[in-house]
């Protein structure tokens, strides 16, 4: 973990509105983004050549077109070869925009979108409309917001409001879909299970030799697939997992240190202190003021 940084929650600000977008065109470079959470929602647009995906609880692999809907606090991170044509648009939103829309029904549909689907994957056309809005409307329109064209603003809010609408449509059409985990290659099934089984069980006293016997594989052959797929070893992402639910727990519990610590699997207390000083440069409870004052 010491060349890994899991970031922490506000790391992303979101305008006063309740939203941010990004867009990344990032060719010819070798990605492994640092492990993360938020407490709002990441609509995930992917445009580039097919790549792994670490969602919470399993590996994916996407594809030029697809869309993730991650909820907040959901463990996600990317991994890409040097040769991957990296692009991607991505909408960070939070609940306090849902407040956009006056109707209780139409609002209460795009929240039920929000929490319930996980994965679409439109057609060609579809893709590049939903390319094209964001690109060249949401994202200008709010850049334009930004530096105090009020009309542009009230545009890009409106603009991704109409967004959410389509999209939840689409998934209300059931728009075909290949089952994520059936993309994956015998392999990268084996990763996913093992990832599956890690977010199960990370409160317990977890080894490689229990989770490579839990999957019926040798602890070696797990070793250098995890590696190969998730870009850390079996022992950094258990304990980045555990990192992540302990920085949750500070954030939104009146739970002690200790408590903490046992919870999220670090056993005693001095343990887990020693452990979250060395990946993030201070103490659980530093960490926890911090928190308060933002």
């Amino acid at each position: 973990m010491e060349n890994e940084r899991t970031l922490l929650l506000g790391d992303v600000n979101l305008q006063d509105c309740g939203i941010r977008a990004n867009y990344s065109d990032a060719f010819n470079k070798s990605s492994m983004t640092a492990n993360h959470y938020h407490g709002f929602y990441e609509l995930y647009f992917w445009m580039g050549d097919e790549m792994t995906y670490v969602l919470q609880d399993r590996l994916c692999r996407l594809r030029g077109g697809d869309i993730l809907i991650i909820r907040p606090y959901v463990f996600h991170r990317t991994s890409y070869t040097p040769d991957t044509r990296a692009q991607r648009l991505v909408l960070y939103l939070g609940e306090e925009f849902l407040g956009i829309y006056r109707s209780a029904s139409v609002r209460r549909r795009v929240q039920a979108f929000l929490r319930d689907t996980q994965h679409l994957s439109p057609d060609a056309g579809a893709a590049e409309r939903i390319r094209r809005s964001i690109m060249e409307e949401i994202i200008p329109d709010f850049e334009r917001g930004g530096e105090g064209d009020e009309n542009a603003q009230l545009r890009a809010e409106l603009g991704t409001a109409r967004l959410l609408i389509d999209l939840s449509e689409m998934a209300g059409r059931e728009v075909a879909a290949t089952p994520l985990k059936e993309r994956l290659s015998p392999r990268e099934r084996h990763v996913s299970d093992a990832v599956a089984y890690i977010n199960a069980h990370y409160h317990e006293p977890l080894t490689l030799d229990v989770l490579a016997g839990a999957l019926y594989v040798s602890p070696t052959y797990l070793c250098q697939l995890f590696r190969r797929f998730v870009g850390l070893s079996v022992v950094e992402y258990l304990r980045s997992r555990r990192l992540i639910e302990a920085q949750r727990l500070l954030s939104t519990t009146d739970m002690t240190i200790s408590q903490i610590g046992e919870r999220v699997g670090f056993g005693s207390g001095d343990y887990f202190i020693k452990t979250f000083r060395k990946a993030f440069g201070q103490t659980p409870g530093a960490y926890r003021e911090e928190m308060k004052e933002n």
